[in-house]
């Protein structure tokens, strides 16, 4: 459970279960609100209340503590301390992983402090511990303004294929240069088959040449190999939908990134004959997931470095025009034949992970307003439109108000939006969006593409979606993957036994992915516990890795992700749950 501090910071990052009793914590924030290095601010900067088991409530005074400490001129040298000892005396991670995660972050964190005078503590937390801490909406709320539809809206123009197109979508790749087969499988760090963390003496310990189901990324044999059979599928265009980086965020730098960045885009170019289009995901920039506004031109801090290399990799296919919007937020559109554009957005700024929208939240880059505009023109020119993005729009971190705003533009241009694809949560899912005026409607569909990384307990995996040439509706897709297990067991071979885990249309009985349809799918799924299962085990492609059984908060965990697009309205969810209780006694 995720229960406080201003490293809410490191929980948040790490992802620890934290299992302290009241005492531990009382004892372990006793002594680090003791005066250090005649640091007296600190100590008496707010009084802490005991017990210690409101995680809100801990958020809350030390981010109070850490503001007006700050603000009576605290070096930054002796808060930095104090925060790096909560994560090492709660033995959220060991030293060396706490000091390389929280060194950057607190930098910015200590910028936005000093540079915003108006931040409170009640903001901090409801961003670090959303959406469980206070009313979001009440620090981060603002809204775009969206054209009306037009009384007629143009005809949309047909394509002149005669065969579907065929989309490669592959996405959270988290490449591992330092991955070592035999390695560690199991270990104190956030990422384990690491080259610095030795060998284990127990051989069901060790990582294999393919990957390893627990903590662990992607080698770059299984890459290669991932390509080499993606080349045999024959397809049009590919969509790579974020997140090259690995989880080893503890040793991240801006020359490393951009160095492994640059090597994976050319390697998957390099691969295909056919267009590839690159959604940043929130692993790319360093710090982990701090995307900075503009106006923030600091080296350490600013994100240029990385928008201007997408923009290196991208120059030749998109537009130059389009190249000054990927230089000023990562996000550009193109028009890939006549009546089908693509738009590719970074809406990774929504996440709450992202300390930057304590400085800035509202409509960071400009991006929603100019995605408006796209849809619009493309509305006035009969386009049919794809959207990429990295996180789904539902996501329990994504920010609430962006998530709305998102839905009342696909609201607004439904007509026009054919197909979303998106990744991030490394699991094979499908989000539906909802007609906001008739909300039993289902209006558009996003696909998520899962993942190439096992991270954690999944089948390597990839997906062809089968896309109408005239309409560019999607009207099927296939997901391949392979068993690790059975790879790991054969580390001579020099490829392995990929197969087609499923066909989307074949495996629900759909007569097609109209939104209509997914949308009936979705309340037959309440209604039936073994299509839950069969969801359940395709999330993870049947990986060996599951080892618990999906129960019902699992289910209805899974439907209530099917539904929610945004956290603004969680009525669908509450919908959704009522009616698989009443199926499901």
């Amino acid at each position: 459970m995720n229960y406080s501090v201003l490293l809410a910071l490191s929980l948040a990052f790490f992802g620890a279960d934290s299992n302290y009793s009241g005492k531990d914590r009382e004892r372990v924030f006793k002594k680090l609100f003791t005066t250090k290095n005649g640091s007296q601010s600190l100590a008496n900067a707010q009084q802490i209340k005991f017990p210690l088991n409101d995680e809100c409530g801990v958020c809350d005074n030390l981010a109070i503590a850490i503001l007006e400490s700050r603000r009576k001129h605290v070096p930054v040298f002796f808060l930095d301390q104090f925060i790096l000892g909560i994560c090492v005396d709660l033995k959220i991670q060991d030293k060396h992983v706490c000091d390389g995660v929280l060194d950057p972050l607190l930098d910015v964190l200590f910028h936005i402090i000093d540079n915003n005078k108006n931040i409170t503590a009640q903001k901090i937390c409801s961003l670090l511990l959303s959406p469980t801490c206070h009313n979001q909406f009440d620090y981060f709320n603002w809204t775009i303004d969206i054209p009306e539809k037009p009384k007629e809206i143009p005809q949309k123009i047909k394509g002149e294929g005669t065969q579907p197109l065929r989309i490669l979508q592959i996405t959270d790749i988290h490449y591992d240069p330092r991955y070592t087969p035999g390695g560690k499988a199991i270990c104190n760090e956030p990422l384990c088959c690491q080259d610095d963390q030795g060998y284990p003496s127990d051989p069901d310990q060790t990582c294999g040449v393919w990957g390893d189901y627990r903590a662990a990324d992607t080698p770059r044999r299984t890459l290669d190999e991932a390509l080499r059979h993606m080349k045999t599928q024959n397809v049009d265009y590919v969509y790579f939908t974020g997140d090259i980086i690995s989880h080893r965020i503890w040793s991240t730098s801006i020359a490393n990134n951009s160095k492994t960045e640059r090597e994976i885009m050319e390697l998957i170019k390099n691969n295909f004959d056919v267009p590839v289009f690159f959604v940043l995901g929130n692993h790319e920039p360093h710090p982990i997931n701090l995307y900075a506004p503009l106006e923030i031109t600091e080296e350490k801090f600013s994100t240029e470095w990385l928008f201007n290399q997408l923009s290196d990799e991208l120059r030749g296919l998109v537009p130059d025009e389009e190249l000054s919007n990927i230089n000023a937020g990562g996000f550009y559109t193109l028009l890939l034949k006549p009546g089908f554009r693509i738009i590719v957005l970074n809406n990774n700024i929504c996440l709450t992970e992202d300390l930057w929208l304590l400085f800035d939240d509202y409509d960071l880059y400009g991006q929603l307003t100019w995605l408006t505009k796209v849809l619009e023109k493309a509305e006035e020119n009969g386009e049919h439109v794809h959207i990429l993005q990295h996180v789904p729009t539902g996501d329990a971190l994504c920010l609430g108000t962006w998530g709305r705003e998102f839905n009342r533009i696909v609201n607004r241009f439904s007509d026009t939006i054919t197909g979303h694809f998106n990744g991030h949560t490394h699991f094979d899912e499908f989000l539906v969006y909802f007609n906001e005026s008739e909300p039993t409607e289902a209006i558009n569909v996003a696909f998520n593409g899962a993942s190439l990384v096992t991270f954690t307990d999944n089948n390597p995996s990839y997906k062809i979606y089968d896309i109408d040439a005239n309409t560019f509706e999607v009207l099927n897709f296939e997901e391949w993957t392979f068993n690790l297990t059975s790879a790991n067991l054969q580390p001579d071979k020099s490829t392995v036994d990929w197969y087609k885990l499923y066909s989307f249309k074949e495996a629900y009985g759909l007569p097609s992915l109209k939104p209509e349809e997914i949308g009936n799918l979705v309340i037959e799924m309440a209604k039936n516990r073994t299509v839950l299962e069969m969801y359940n085990r395709y999330r993870y492609r049947m990986g060996d890795g599951i080892n618990t059984v999906c129960d019902d908060n699992c289910h209805k965990s899974n439907l209530c992700t099917i539904v929610t697009s945004s956290l603004a309205d969680t009525q669908h969810c509450e919908d959704i749950k009522k009616i698989y209780d009443e199926y499901n006694h």
